[in-house]
């Protein structure tokens, strides 16, 4: 499965494959122009909590992978507030720290 991003890339995924097409980068879902954005770290996050509660009311970014939180960083500075879904390792827990400040 493919999961186009806003750099012209997609983040891929199968039962044997994890990984991104060049450019690699984060994902926009628009929606009404809030305070708040909702932030996923990945497509299948994103696309169980759509299954789950419906289409996000907020503007939504998938980041298809922690390390696009810098280049999502002016993007993401621009909202009062994020409601962050990302995994509880390692690297989700990194990026929290990076948002924070």
């Amino acid at each position: 499965m493919g999961f186009a991003n806003d750099y012209g890339g997609l983040a891929l995924r199968s039962a044997k494959f994890k990984g991104q097409t060049s450019p690699v980068g984060f994902t926009t879902i628009s929606g009404p122009r809030l305070a708040t954005a909702n932030v996923f770290e990945g497509f299948f996050n994103f696309l169980s909590a759509v299954q789950l509660f419906g289409p996000p009311s907020n503007p939504t970014i998938v980041l298809n992978s922690t390390t696009n939180v810098t280049k999502a960083l002016p993007l993401l500075r621009s909202f009062d507030s994020l409601n962050l879904y990302l995994d509880r390792d390692k690297a989700g827990f990194d990026a929290v720290a990076r948002l924070k400040k």
